[in-house]
């Protein structure tokens, strides 16, 4: 079944010859880390869980901001199509989770 959607693991998780410059490493583990910090608070600071998820959220819907490496510039280098990887960060953390002050 063809469900264009979903993001899958196969596109976004390293695989042999995936990453074979040192800039798609750097991009793929700057995406990785944004996905995982989503889900997972940071070791050893429970309580900054909430904002380093905020921040990570509002990274994934700003693909163009105007910072170091941004969700932009990582689709790019490994050709993934943004608004997919957005959507499924939005599965992972739902809009509905989100405070409204994080969206303004």
């Amino acid at each position: 079944m063809f469900i264009p959607d979903i993001l899958t693991p196969a596109q976004w998780r390293p695989t042999r010859g995936l990453c074979e410059c040192g800039c798609q490493r750097l991009l793929f583990e700057v995406l990785l880390n944004a996905f995982d910090t989503l889900q997972y608070p940071p070791l050893g600071q429970p309580k900054s869980f909430e904002t380093t998820r905020r921040e990570a959220r509002l990274w994934f819907e700003a693909p163009d901001a105007d910072v170091a490496i941004n969700l932009g510039d990582c689709c790019d280098g490994l050709n993934l199509d943004v608004g997919k990887v957005q959507r499924t960060a939005r599965r992972q953390a739902p809009l509905a989770e989100w405070p409204l002050d994080a969206l303004c």
